[in-house]
């Protein structure tokens, strides 16, 4: 696919620092990028591989003076992405509707109109599948759960029964929606308790690769519309995730917590059983979240406190060997 400047300016709501005539094919870094190639630059930092590069154009803001060819824009990074959404159709599968011969679907499933369904996928008992969704090879779908429009279920996905996912998802490899919740009783021998509850997935959620979204003891696990999940992330049972989070790879959500709107969970982080972490917060990378966070919050450390402190107790403990040193002095000169 060929873009001309001027419908890149008009899809990014941009402006050229000049006048030219370039046909872009492609995108590709500053350090990649050949002259039919558009790239971006967002951090100051990296000014200096702008004189060096050979995209053919750069998206810049209003603050960054070059003369390369560039649009000025608001924000680089989010024009770059609206200009890699148009290039990956020529890129991408193009999953036409489809129903295939070697895909085992239930007689009483509900398909709605446009929907690809690829080899080797079972869609059990009373399943409803929206208008143009793509289920791929090998995807596990249980009975009377709902799909929504225009989602994408990539290769290998299990979805257990009575599951409600809302539009437009897209959910990578490896996902397993619905599994039994790690509930058990007793002392000495440990009874499973029945979960026997749901999980309820909103609209616009992305789901990375191998994550998995346990179903409820009774009454359901819910992730909120717009919230972004990275690869190998665990939501335990009976977790409510709000609206727009961003939850990075690795991190889990013990059973029964509540996170807000909003709230964003760094790679490796962790929240324990039945606390509440408030809208707008951000938790550190490896941070371990043992108590209810007030909303607007910045959390770090082990066990996670305001970030401001746990630097300060991160400094401390750099400096106790040689507080010890000057400890085993003092002692030494006081005996004496």
């Amino acid at each position: 696919m060929n873009l001309t400047v001027k419908e890149i300016t008009t899809l990014t709501d941009g402006r050229t620092n000049g006048i030219y005539e370039i046909a872009i094919t492609g995108a590709a870094g500053l350090d990649e990028a050949g002259p039919t190639d558009i790239s971006f630059i967002a951090n100051p930092k990296y000014a200096s591989k702008v004189a060096n590069s050979k995209a053919g154009l750069i998206f810049i803001t209003d603050e960054f003076k070059t003369n390369k060819p560039a649009i000025i824009v608001k924000n680089p990074q989010l024009a770059f992405a609206k200009v890699l959404t148009v290039l990956a159709e020529d890129i991408l599968p193009d999953y036409k509707p489809l129903i295939h011969q070697q895909a085992c679907v239930s007689k009483s499933a509900k398909i709605a109109p446009g929907v690809h369904i690829g080899p080797f996928v079972v869609i059990e008992d009373n399943v409803q599948v929206g208008e143009d969704t793509v289920i791929v090879a090998n995807t596990f779908i249980g009975s009377n759960t709902k799909i929504g429009a225009n989602s994408l279920i990539y290769p290998n996905v299990t979805i257990r029964e009575n599951i409600i996912i809302g539009q437009r998802a897209i959910i990578h490899p490896g996902v397993v929606i619905g599994g039994d919740g790690f509930g058990f009783v007793g002392a000495k021998k440990h009874f499973k308790i029945p979960q026997i509850g749901t999980v309820e997935i909103g609209d616009d959620v992305e789901i990375g690769s191998n994550c998995a979204i346990d179903r409820a003891t009774i009454g359901k696990t819910k992730i909120g519309s717009g919230t972004k999940i990275d690869n190998m992330v665990h939501f335990a049972h009976n977790v409510i995730v709000g609206e727009n989070c961003i939850i990075c790879g690795q991190s889990g959500i013990a059973g029964s917590a509540k996170i807000g709107d909003y709230v964003t969970m760094a790679a490796q982080s962790g929240i324990t059983g039945h606390v509440s972490v408030g809208d707008n917060t951000i938790v550190a990378a490896r941070a371990a979240v043992i108590g209810d966070v007030r909303p607007n919050q910045i959390v770090s450390g082990f066990p996670a406190r305001p970030h401001r402190e746990a630097m300060k107790v991160e400094a401390l403990i750099r400096k106790l060997p040689d507080l010890f040193e000057k400890i085993k002095i003092l002692t030494q000169k006081v005996n004496k």
